[in-house]
């Protein structure tokens, strides 16, 4: 019982700590620090994405995030709902 509430304490206490950051900066970014990805397996992709080859890039081959669609999806466009690697 005593080591319950010792457990208890300790997860309450975690919970109550202040995010050590200041005020009005994000905790967490999803930015890209390699900069351009060049090989398809270097992209990660959110779920509903996959890698695809840039068409739009002047500086070679490079990766983007296309959204898959199912084919009786009126609203998705996967030309236009692309995203960062990651």
């Amino acid at each position: 019982m005593l080591s319950f509430l010792a457990m208890t304490y300790l997860g309450v206490e975690f919970i109550m700590e202040l995010p050590k950051y200041e005020v009005g900066k994000t905790f967490e970014k999803f930015t890209n620090k390699k900069g351009k990805f060049t090989l398809a397996s270097e992209c990660n992709c959110l779920p509903g994405y996959i890698p695809s080859k840039d068409v739009a890039c002047k500086t070679g081959t490079e990766y983007i995030c296309k959204r898959l669609c199912n084919t009786g999806e009126p609203n998705c466009n996967p030309l236009t709902d692309v995203r960062a690697c990651y």
